[in-house]
């Protein structure tokens, strides 16, 4: 507790005093990252954790004060958002963090195939980036490897997907693969 006195005095020269014991009231503790790295992708993404949980975010790229936030708002460089808590009490207190938006790594999955029905599975090729991709879709024999079985496949256009980063990096590229079918083989007369 703090001693306070209050002496006023009006334009009249009259005066009153006053005192008071004061309890200073704690501000709430605010814990968030000090920065966080994302890829400069136009989505919006949840904020990190923080406590208290509760509170309003401000500042460029903050799509809703509860929690999300738009790099593709800004583009690639630093930025600076502020979390607000406040307490039960209704004091206040204000933190903020850095933001760094990255620029998105390229990706390709490769150029469409066409192959004849009943050839022997195709190894995918040409895709950025080699290391750290993966693979879904009809005929993919192995997620982490670009191997599509086209036994598996009918006659007809097919749709292979590369993925690549995570998160806010994350992306993918479609490949179509065109199974044609095999000729019909006549013999003529005997």
């Amino acid at each position: 507790f703090d001693f306070v006195q209050l002496e006023l005095f009006d334009d009249m020269g009259c005066s009153d005093m006053a005192s008071a014991f004061i309890e200073p009231l704690a501000l709430p503790e605010i814990e968030l990252p000090e920065s966080w790295v994302v890829c400069d992708n136009d989505e919006d993404l949840l904020m990190p954790p923080t406590l208290p949980e509760i509170g309003i975010w401000m500042g460029p790229g903050v799509t809703s004060a509860a929690g999300t936030f738009n790099p593709g708002l800004l583009g690639v460089g630093m930025h600076e958002v502020t979390f607000t808590a406040t307490g039960a009490l209704g004091c206040s207190n204000v933190d903020s963090m850095a933001i760094e938006i990255t620029e998105l790594e390229v990706i390709s999955g490769g150029p469409d195939r066409v192959v004849c029905a009943g050839s022997s599975d195709l190894v995918l090729s040409d895709y950025l980036p080699i290391d750290g991709g993966w693979w879904s879709g009809a005929g993919v024999i192995d997620s982490l490897l670009p191997a599509i079985a086209i036994d598996d496949l009918a006659v007809g256009i097919h749709e292979v997907i590369f993925h690549a980063g995570v998160e806010s990096c994350a992306q993918t590229d479609t490949v179509h693969i065109e199974v044609l079918p095999l000729p019909m083989a006549t013999t003529i007369g005997e």
